[in-house]
C-alpha cells in the first residue's frame, strides 16, 4: 500500500463551495490550498489528508473535530469539516503573517513587554484547550502563527490528544512530539497530562527570550541527555535584561519532575498577567 496516495485537488478549481486559488504547503500525510469563501468573501485554508495509512486518516479526523470544538481567539479557527472522494478535509481561517520560529530566527526587536504579552496568548490558547480536555503535545514556536495585528494563534493540533480518552491512535512506548521542546515523560513515551504542555511551553518561553533552545545539541543523543539530565543556563545569564520573576516562572515551567513541576496554566496565566503591568 502506499503511505501516500496523489493529491486529490490537482488540476481542480473548486471544493464543495470553496474556490482553489493555490497550493501553499504539501506535508508527509496532507496538503494544504489557499482557497476562497464566496459565501463569506473571505480567503481559507483548504487542508485534505492524502495518507494511505488507515491510522494516520483517523488521526487527521481527530486533530480536525479536536480543533473545531475550540473556540478561543489564541486558537486557529476551524470552519467545516468534511469528506471528498474519501478524502477527508478541514477548512479553517486563513491566517496572515508568519511563524514564531521566523520571528526568534531573525531575532526580531521585540522589548520584554511584547515577549511577554506573546507568552500571555499562547497560554491563553493552551489553557483553553486544557478546559475542554485536550492536550497540544507539539508546542513550538513553529507552531504559533504571529498575525500582523499582534495577535497570536496556536497551531496545529496533529499531535493533540484528549485527555479523557485514549484513542489508541499513537504507538505506546514512543514519544510524540518534537525532540528539544517534548517534556521529559513525553520524550519516554510515558502517559502525559497538562505538566507535559507547560513543559513546553517553558521551552517555547525561554527560546523566545533568549534567542537559543534550553536543550540544543547537534545530535539525537546530545539533545536527549541535556532534557533529561541537564538544566538550562539561567535566562539571566543569557539576557540580563529579563525580568527575575519572568525568569523564574518559566523555570518553574522547565522543572524536570512533573511532580514537583507547575500543575497547568491557571498559574501560569496569573504570573504573565501580574508581570505585564510592570515591563517595558
Amino acid at each position: 500500500m502506499r503511505e501516500r496516495l496523489p493529491d486529490p485537488l490537482e488540476g481542480r478549481d473548486r471544493l464543495g463551495r470553496y474556490e482553489l486559488i493555490q497550493r501553499i504547503g504539501t506535508g508527509g500525510a496532507a496538503v494544504v490550498y489557499r482557497g476562497r469563501d464566496p459565501e463569506r468573501q473571505a480567503d481559507v485554508a483548504i487542508k485534505v489528508c492524502t495518507s494511505a495509512n488507515p491510522k494516520l486518516r483517523r488521526r487527521f479526523l481527530l486533530e480536525a473535530q479536536i480543533a473545531a470544538a475550540l473556540q478561543h481567539p489564541n486558537v486557529t479557527r476551524v470552519l467545516e469539516l468534511g469528506s471528498e472522494g474519501g478524502f477527508p478535509y478541514l477548512v479553517q481561517e486563513l491566517l496572515e503573517g508568519e511563524d514564531l520560529s521566523a520571528c526568534i530566527k531573525r531575532r526580531d526587536p521585540m522589548t520584554l513587554r511584547e515577549r511577554a504579552a506573546v507568552l500571555l496568548q499562547i497560554a491563553r490558547g493552551l489553557a483553553h484547550a486544557h478546559s475542554q480536555g485536550v492536550l497540544h503535545r507539539d508546542v513550538k514556536p513553529r507552531n504559533v502563527r504571529m498575525l500582523p495585528d499582534g495577535s497570536v494563534k496556536l497551531m496545529d493540533f496533529g499531535f493533540a490528544k484528549l485527555l479523557d480518552r485514549d484513542l489508541n491512535l499513537t504507538t505506546k512506548g514512543v514519544a510524540i512530539g518534537t525532540l528539544g521542546y517534548v517534556s521529559p515523560e513525553q520524550f519516554r513515551g510515558e502517559q502525559v497530562d497538562a505538566r507535559a504542555d507547560v513543559f513546553s511551553f517553558g521551552v517555547l518561553a525561554y527560546e523566545l527570550l533568549t534567542g537559543v533552545r534550553p536543550f540544543a545539541g547537534t545530535s539525537f543523543p546530545e539533545v536527549s541527555r541535556r532534557l533529561l539530565e541537564e538544566d538550562p543556563r539561567p535566562i539571566h545569564e543569557l539576557n540580563p535584561e529579563c525580568e527575575p520573576r519572568l525568569s523564574a516562572l518559566i523555570a518553574a515551567c522547565l522543572v524536570k519532575d512533573r511532580d514537583r513541576r507547575l500543575a497547568g496554566f491557571e498559574p501560569v496565566l496569573k504570573k504573565l498577567e501580574a508581570l505585564q503591568s510592570g515591563l517595558r
